[in-house]
């Protein structure tokens, strides 16, 4: 899945007009954005029939794509330098955010209600925001929601790999579908918002 969006946005980068095209059709932004809802939507509201591969690899696939023009679209409005220093630091920060999810004995899965929690204060410091100009309250909550998706790496991981009965939540093997998509989304929705923050302090 990442190495699909990889491609997408190298090619939106390096490729031709790709990136120009992109950014003179907002229609393409907004087609993936609507398929992208739909699948994941679809993903999460019927996982017994994404057990089945036919049906599972499929949407996982449409998933995949349009969420892959979704973010080369993105990236085609930054310098290139930017999409690989937010690129980098994503891989560096989920490799090591990994290692400690598969190695690490604490259980990180009974966090979920202080997570959402934690989703609800930042999205009422979006909403201030919306009323106070302030650049550095603005590079604050990208800050924030990055180290909160941060955890959700750790949270998620943890409920992949399981393995232990002090998990309070855990994938079964069936489940991998929502598993690989709920781990792709994680990581992308790091580099973009990591996108943004250097994007907008270059």
């Amino acid at each position: 899945m990442l190495f699909v969006t990889t491609l997408c946005t190298v090619a939106a980068l390096y490729v031709g007009n790709v990136g120009l095209f992109m950014r003179r059709n907002e229609w393409l932004f907004i087609l993936s954005l609507v398929v992208v809802t739909a699948s994941t939507c679809a993903i999460m509201c019927c996982h017994r029939a994404m057990r089945s591969p036919c049906v599972g690899y499929f949407t996982l696939a449409v998933y995949t794509i349009s969420h892959s023009v979704l973010i080369a679209y993105c990236a085609a409005n930054y310098e290139p330098t930017v999409v690989a220093s937010a690129a980098i630091c994503t891989m560096a920060m989920f490799f090591g955010l990994t290692m400690y999810a598969c190695f690490s004995k604490s259980n990180m899965t009974y966090l979920f209600g202080a997570l959402i929690t934690t989703v609800m204060m930042l999205l009422m410091l979006v909403i201030i925001t919306l009323f106070i100009s302030s650049s550095f309250l603005y590079n604050l909550i990208i800050m924030l929601v990055v180290v909160l998706l941060s955890i959700y790496v750790i949270y998620d991981t943890k409920a992949i790999i399981g393995g232990s009965k002090a998990e309070t939540y855990q994938f079964s093997i069936d489940d991998y579908v929502m598993a690989a998509m709920i781990i792709y989304s994680d990581v992308v929705t790091i580099f973009l918002y990591l996108l943004i923050l250097f994007g907008k302090n270059e």
